[in-house]
């Protein structure tokens, strides 16, 4: 298991990871809200939520190619999803449906950030406590706790039957190289079907009933951080209002 792309940097030392998981999920909705309500146009209340999480990231001393790589991965197809915006809701001037293109990108940026920034600041098995602690339904907590934890052991099977693809494959015809790559996206399915089975097998053998018991949302809140928590939610919020 060498994969860790999902909390990579959630071990590391700084006041964002210290802070408690409960706390940081309530601001980071509360971010979010207010980033997608801005209104075309206000960009500078956009710039000033980016130098805001830009900060903040830069603070959790998580290295900025991580941020970078996210943002690359997601960004254009979010630009792409947005383009008939550009047509349908805007005006009809290039430079206007450029500066729509330029709002839209800049909001999703803002939300991307504030979500890898949750992510690489928190262990997963918190942030689950956390939801838990929110009163998430059981079974959104379940599916993300299942998903986390084995999409590394599928991520290892595709592996192996991608070496195996290409152990076996010896001419360069299209048709036999699609062939094999069909068959493999069907072994790898059947796999993961039959495996699913036997976990599920297993726990229910060792008492699984259902709900995914997760740290960090027992304890009670320190009171420092939830002074400092309410005056960040007043600054973002003002900031928003501002718009």
């Amino acid at each position: 298991m060498h994969h860790s792309f999902l909390d990579r940097y959630s071990d590391l030392s700084s006041p964002l990871h210290r802070w408690d998981a409960r706390l940081k999920v309530m601001l980071s909705i509360l971010f979010v809200i207010c980033i997608v309500t801005i209104p075309h146009g206000r960009f500078m209340v956009l710039s000033a939520f980016l130098a805001i999480l830009l900060l903040f990231w830069f603070v959790a001393r998580v290295p900025l190619t991580h941020l970078l790589k996210r943002l690359a991965v997601l960004l254009p197809f979010i630009l792409l999803m947005s383009v008939p915006l550009v047509w349908t809701h805007g005006p009809s001037s290039n430079e206007n449906a450029l500066e729509i293109l330029a709002h839209i990108a800049m909001r999703a940026s803002a939300a991307i950030i504030v979500i890898s920034l949750l992510v690489s600041t928190t262990p997963f098995p918190t942030l689950l406590g956390a939801l838990q602690w929110m009163r998430v339904p059981a079974i959104i907590v379940s599916l993300m706790a299942f998903l986390y934890r084995f999409a590394y052991i599928l991520i290892d099977e595709f592996e192996r039957l991608g070496a195996g693809r290409k152990s076996r494959e010896f001419a360069r015809s299209l048709l036999l190289a699609w062939r094999s790559r069909a068959w493999m996206l069907g072994t790898f399915l059947i796999r993961s079907i039959e495996r699913s089975e036997r976990v599920y097998q297993a726990m229910a053998a060792r008492g699984f009933s259902g709900q995914i018991i997760s740290p960090g949302g027992r304890r009670a809140l320190p009171g420092l951080e939830i002074m400092i928590s309410i005056l960040a939610a007043a600054a973002i919020i003002f900031i928003r209002i501002e718009a």
